[in-house]
């Protein structure tokens, strides 16, 4: 990864900071936050610079790569920010959706969307994992020697993919079990429940994942999303019937996936 020496993380959560302590020391990481977290990220060395976010004009520059690590439509924002300063390091978003931020950096040479399928229903720095990203996905909307080099440095899997490709496939292998745990772990009968199974502990692992993230997926996402929902709704409801009319022959064809 010979040409990104000077790495800028801008939103620094626990995405970022994996990918910072995977790092490490051979490079120069710099952290873009909100001021209240710079002494602990300094302490802790997962960075060795840190800026606040309005402090643009600084942060932007002597950088080789720029990571936008927000939820979406803050790193939509940015984008557009970085585009209208004509800023020429290489950027990347890590977004979970593609169509939308895409479109603003169409006409921007140094902006390659990408996203890795990795991550925790944990979030805030302090809850980075060392190999987060190793034996991952890592979808890539564009062709760049260097960021797939800076991918691989994780051990990631680059999978290029064009951005609304990206948007479809996902809605129905992330976004969707999302929802489905959110609304599993929101049912009284659940939520009153004294003691759990494996499998119910397994299906709401991440029902309490970051709203703020997963807010900006839905409204970025939302025909594919509300597609998947109508599919697994009809799936359920096929499941219910097949119940009520104690069809076996039924029930068990829909057993069969």
């Amino acid at each position: 990864m010979a040409k990104f020496k000077h790495i800028t993380f801008v939103g620094f959560g626990v995405m970022a900071a994996s990918m910072a302590a995977d790092l490490g020391s051979q490079f120069t990481l710099r952290a873009v936050t909100s001021a209240k977290h710079h002494n602990e990220i300094l302490t802790n060395y997962l960075a060795d610079e840190v800026y606040d976010y309005d402090q643009i004009d600084e942060w932007s520059k002597n950088t080789d790569l720029i990571v936008l690590c927000c939820p979406v439509k803050r790193n939509i924002e940015l984008l557009k920010e970085l585009k209208k300063n004509k800023v020429t390091a290489t950027i990347i978003d890590i977004s979970s959706t593609k169509e939308e931020i895409c479109k603003v950096g169409k006409d921007m040479p140094n902006f390659i969307g990408t996203h890795p399928m990795a991550g925790t229903e944990k979030h805030g720095y302090m809850n980075y994992e060392l190999g987060m990203f190793k034996d991952k996905v890592w979808y890539v909307t564009g062709a760049d020697e260097n960021v797939n080099n800076f991918i691989q440095w994780f051990f990631a899997k680059p999978v290029f993919i064009t951005a609304k490709e990206h948007d479809k496939e996902v809605a129905a292998i992330s976004h969707l079990p999302q929802f489905i745990s959110t609304a599993l772990a929101g049912c009284k009968s659940v939520k009153a429940a004294k003691h759990s199974g494996n499998a119910l502990k397994d299906m709401t692992r991440i029902a309490h994942s970051d709203y703020n993230v997963w807010k900006d997926i839905a409204f970025t996402n939302s025909k594919n999303i509300l597609a998947e929902i109508d599919e697994f709704q009809k799936r359920l409801t096929n499941i219910s019937v097949a119940i009520k009319q104690k069809d076996d022959k039924k029930l068990s064809k829909l057993f069969k996936v």
